[in-house]
């Protein structure tokens, strides 16, 4: 059970405030009818009057306000049927978005490049569940783990360097970052993607991938970028990067690392050339991990109730408006 717009139950804090004034009310015309004069001459005038019609009165309109309310936050319940049970694994992919993955070394670019990779394997893998990390000079769980696969597209289509205030390459956080994603009590059904060209600024990324390993995850890196590389040039200048010697700054793929990294968690290395070729293969390294019952709600679709609540509130006016507030002469 959930309220789809719980921001409504707030009104439901007029409630007290509701009441004191039907009862602010009451003490006034008990006041009022002190003042006209002695009670017992003052009755017979207002013998007409009807009280508890007008605590009727206001129970209605009370009780169609509570129920306005609640038809307005809309409970809802999920219908059963909408859930759906498959066999999979949980992937945690961590793309590098550092400027050098914009190096057209490979075309369209590095980072495009990573996009269309990661859109070939989520096609190839519909019974897992993913999650992202971006990372460049710090690493940022962009997307829990989720079988919401139309979500994971969209934030990886807009992955660049301005998603990471920071820039450089840490892959060692990155590996951490992915790590902390996961469930703690699960020790299997867990790969990392590693995907970067693989330029570490911050040095200490194999010990994290041995930790992973010995908790139960798995890691695979894909290579991006060419051993050649190309210079990196400024985004902002157009201009190529220069060392403090002076010297334009080329990007490399860095494969040994990549390799080290695999190896050390247990996982596979990929150079990325084809993207369906490399898909393909990674798919094959990831199915010989073992899989889990996955509960998917992603396409749950719940039966709402506020027609019920609104409809009801609307009896409610209707009938407080066919109380009368005098009593019928006989």
């Amino acid at each position: 059970m959930r309220f789809e717009q719980p921001a409504y139950l707030l009104l439901l804090l007029l409630t007290p405030a509701l009441v004191w004034l039907y009862l602010r009310v009451i003490a006034w015309k008990r006041q009022v009818l002190t003042r006209l004069g002695d009670e017992r001459l003052v009755r017979p005038l207002i013998s007409t009057y009807a009280p508890g019609q007008f605590r009727l009165s206001f129970t209605l309109l009370l009780a169609s306000f509570l129920l306005g309310v609640l038809g307005l936050a809309n409970l809802q319940l999920p219908e059963k049927s909408a859930i759906t049970r498959r066999n999979g694994i949980d992937i945690l992919l961590s793309l590098d978005v550092s400027r050098s993955m914009l190096t057209e070394d490979v075309k369209p670019s590095r980072l495009q490049r990573a996009r269309l990779f990661i859109n070939e394997l989520v096609k190839k893998r519909p019974d897992d569940r993913f999650g992202l990390v971006l990372f460049a000079g710090h690493a940022y769980l962009q997307m829990p783990v989720t079988a919401d696969l139309p979500a994971l597209n969209m934030y990886v289509q807009s992955a660049s360097p301005e998603s990471v205030p920071t820039q450089g390459t840490a892959l060692a956080e990155a590996l951490k970052a992915a790590g902390e994603a996961f469930d703690p009590e699960q020790r299997t059904y867990k790969a990392v993607v590693l995907i970067t060209d693989g330029e570490d600024h911050e040095q200490g990324a194999l010990p994290v991938a041995k930790e992973l390993l010995e908790e139960g995850t798995r890691v695979f890196t894909i290579g991006v970028g060419s051993s050649g590389g190309q210079v990196l040039m400024n985004p902002k200048t157009g201009s190529p990067n220069l060392d403090k010697q002076g010297r334009p700054v080329v990007s490399r793929l860095n494969e040994s690392l990549l390799r080290e990294l695999a190896e050390n968690g247990g996982g596979h290395y990929q150079l990325l050339t084809d993207v369906r070729s490399a898909a393909r293969s990674l798919s094959s390294e990831l199915n010989r991990l073992e899989s889990r019952p996955i509960a998917d709600k992603s396409q749950q679709r719940y039966r709402s109730f506020f027609p019920w609540f609104l409809g009801l509130a609307g009896i409610l006016l209707v009938a407080e408006r066919f109380i009368a507030q005098k009593k019928k002469m006989p």
